[in-house]
């Protein structure tokens, strides 16, 4: 995962208005996961786990990747 990813995760976060903790529970991941996947040392996340975080988020998994959508 890139700087670019990390950050587009954490923008649709606090656009949902929504903790670590609970986009980690709505995405059956951990809180630590999150904050790794937010700080970049998440390097290679999975498809799954994208498409987890983009349901939590109420977002397409091309959102995660588009850079004009953050």
């Amino acid at each position: 995962m890139d700087i670019f990813l990390s950050k587009t995760i954490r923008h649709y976060r606090k656009l949902a208005g929504i903790s670590q903790e609970v986009l980690a529970q709505k995405a059956g991941l951990t809180k630590d996961h999150i904050g790794l996947i937010e700080r970049g040392k998440l390097t290679n996340p999975t498809l799954k786990t994208a498409f987890y975080l983009a349901k939590a988020l109420g977002i397409k998994v091309q959102d995660l990747v588009n850079e004009k959508a953050a």
